[in-house]
């Protein structure tokens, strides 16, 4: 009987270890957060002071803080809060350190675990971004096209880059701080890294009589060029590769192309003279979505609207002139008149006000809308390059280049002049981000 009393109270005890094993936790921990205030705002490089209370009826495995978008992505580093006990208050740093991240609001986000659950709670806050700053110049000058010269601001020479054969076009993307070098007869393309001052990567040139990449230009992130091939590549910070845009016509290659929200549009030439085409791509697929001819030489593609774009260059008479191009529908309309003369170089401030330097000595102010133009500097500048978040126009003219502000009414005022030894025939602003 004994024996029979013992085997069973040993059942008893083994079957509620079992059923206690099995039993999993299912109630989640509590976090609540009391510091930063729902929509407080902070400056980028801020430190922001992150006050909560976690807690857990059993135990706390961790406890994390991260800044996450509206679709809750992560977007800085993740920083792990030291556990005290499975119920605690804590006041932790968080530094706000992306320098890329738009002004905008974003969450604070604490999650915390207990092994089996997980809880996630947020603050919205606004961020303001960092200031973009101008900090210098790629420039290549017509006595010596096979250097590429950095300057700062002050135009005191940084460093150069020696080219192998002639200049064939670069463009400076801000977000990764690096210049994509165009190749040419004997050159490779070169993605050139100026953290390090050194090339990060290159694409050998293959031969052929003639230059292997005919374009080039840049997003901020990804260059894209166009090849004599035909094609045009998006090719990363790394020299990866991306997204190609093809029109399977091998007679054809891209002399400009503008990579834009929801289209990548290019303009090729014919290699045995015919008319100019406009392609428009979608951006994200490459594929083609329509093409017509183009009776001007393009010197700018911008958007008025995701669908509608600016077309700007010059006609056969050397007048300048606008189209809008829709590629879905594949509508061309215009001639739109412009200021009389060539146009040398142009400039988007918005999707109805662009800046235009023209061969009559001066730069305009032209707002499509109501297609009036205003003569804002007086001065011949064969390049001009205009910054949206500083609001800063660049000019270069002769071997000088000239700086001014854009107030909101429109009004152009100069704020430095800096000169170089020669003309300038190439010419690319550098900022910090």
């Amino acid at each position: 009987m004994k024996k029979q009393h013992l085997y069973y109270t040993l059942f008893v005890l083994i079957f509620l270890c079992s059923c206690k094993k099995d039993r999993k936790d299912t109630t989640s921990p509590m976090v609540h957060i009391s510091g930063p205030a729902n929509g407080q705002a902070f400056n980028m490089f801020d430190t922001i002071i992150v006050s909560a209370h976690v807690s857990d009826e059993n135990k706390l495995t961790s406890v994390v803080i991260t800044l996450t978008d509206a679709n809750n992505a992560v977007l800085q580093y993740t920083h792990s809060v030291t556990i005290k006990s499975k119920d605690f208050h804590f006041s932790e740093e968080y530094y706000l350190t992306d320098h890329h991240l738009p002004s905008g609001f974003y969450n604070i986000s604490i999650t915390a675990n207990d092994g089996e659950n997980t809880t996630q709670k947020h603050q919205q806050i606004y961020v303001t971004e960092s200031p973009t700053l101008k900090t210098g110049y790629f420039i290549v000058e017509a006595t010596q096209p096979k250097v590429i010269s950095k300057y700062n601001t002050n135009m005191a020479l940084q460093g150069a880059i020696n080219l192998n054969t002639g200049y064939n076009g670069m463009a400076f993307g801000g977000y990764y701080q690096q210049l994509c070098i165009n190749g040419n007869i004997n050159q490779p393309l070169v993605g050139y890294d100026l953290a390090n001052n050194a090339n990060l990567w290159s694409y050998p040139y293959t031969g052929g009589s003639f230059p292997e990449c005919m374009s080039v230009t840049t997003d901020g992130k990804k260059a894209y060029v166009g090849y004599f091939s035909g094609d045009i590549s998006s090719i990363t910070y790394l020299g990866v590769p991306s997204t190609g845009y093809s029109t399977s016509n091998s007679n054809i290659y891209a002399y400009y192309t503008a990579p834009l929200s929801k289209y990548c549009a290019a303009v090729f030439k014919d290699k045995f003279g015919t008319s100019d085409k406009i392609y428009g791509f979608y951006r994200n697929s490459g594929g083609v979505v329509n093409s017509a001819f183009m009776p001007i030489v393009v010197s700018g593609i911008y958007e008025r609207t995701d669908e509608e774009l600016y077309v700007v260059g010059n006609n056969t008479s050397n007048q300048a002139v606008i189209y809008l191009y829709t590629p879905a529908t594949n509508g061309l309309v215009g001639p739109f008149t412009l200021p009389t003369g060539k146009l040398l170089s142009v400039a988007q401030v918005n999707n109805d006000y662009f800046l235009l330097a023209m061969n009559d000595g001066s730069i305009y102010g032209y707002r499509f809308s109501n297609s009036n133009y205003t003569v804002l500097a007086g001065v011949t500048a064969q390049e001009i390059v205009y910054n949206t978040k500083t609001a800063e126009l660049c000019a270069a003219v002769k071997n000088s280049v000239y700086s001014y502000s854009l107030s909101s009414n429109y009004v152009l005022t100069q704020t430095d002049l800096k000169s170089v030894s020669d003309s300038i025939i190439g010419f690319e602003v550098i900022t910090n981000k």
